[in-house]
């Protein structure tokens, strides 16, 4: 199944759905955006971070509220 678009994740999550995406799938721009539509207790995990900096992951998650972004790192 081909991923979920931008478009998809929005409209998911404004209606106060959440989701696991993996960070290869999308650029930070769009984890940005999909990220800031979170609402009504929504959350989304974001695996393989690797790519993006330690700055970028802040800024992720400031864009979903307290608890809202999670990130999953794998040893």
């Amino acid at each position: 199944m081909p991923k979920r678009t931008l478009a998809d994740l929005v409209l998911i999550a404004t209606y106060g759905g959440g989701f696991d995406l993996s960070a290869n799938d999308y650029t930070y721009e769009e984890l940005v955006k999909a990220a800031d539509a979170l609402c009504n207790g929504a959350s989304m995990r974001v695996f393989h971070t690797d790519g993006l900096t330690t700055e970028q992951l802040s800024i992720i998650a400031q864009h979903g509220g307290p608890g809202g972004v999670q990130f999953v790192f794998v040893a």
